[in-house]
């Protein structure tokens, strides 16, 4: 889960992984991940976002600044994270590389892996039909 898969930056990586996991699983059991869908987080990039929740009498921030390169779809966003409780802060600092797929793309990894696809839908909907244009993170469903 957490867009595992997106940390895999490349075609042969990604393959490499998708086989390790089928020869593993065992013959009834089942794969299930989520990847970051590339159609809405290229159409809705912002290289610039901030988050802010207020929960359990403290302020969360994330400030993230991203880069992306269209071609390979990989997406560099530093996070700036602040936490302020009780009139003290403290900050801390993150980064990320990851890649965002195609839905079909995905498809293909997973059948050239050897898995069968039985479900996508869009995270924590399940049941529903995935949009390509709009749904950012989606869970697969796979076995052997």
């Amino acid at each position: 889960m957490f867009n595992v898969l997106n940390h895999v930056l490349d075609d042969k990586t990604i393959s490499a992984s998708l086989k390790n996991i089928y020869e593993i699983l065992e013959d009834d059991g089942v794969f299930v991940f989520d990847f970051r869908n590339a159609v809405p987080s290229l159409n809705d990039y912002s290289p610039k976002r901030v988050l802010h929740v207020g929960k359990h009498d403290a302020d969360y921030f994330r400030v993230s600044n991203s880069i992306v390169n269209p071609k390979t779809r990989i997406f560099t966003t530093n996070y700036d994270c602040f936490v302020m409780k009780y009139g003290r802060s403290s900050k801390f600092h993150d980064k990320h590389k990851v890649r965002a797929f195609y839905v079909d793309e995905i498809k293909d990894f997973l059948s050239q892996s050897g898995f069968k696809l039985k479900e996508l839908f869009p995270f924590g909907k399940q049941g529903q039909e995935v949009n390509e244009d709009k749904d950012w993170n989606i869970i697969g469903v796979c076995g052997k």
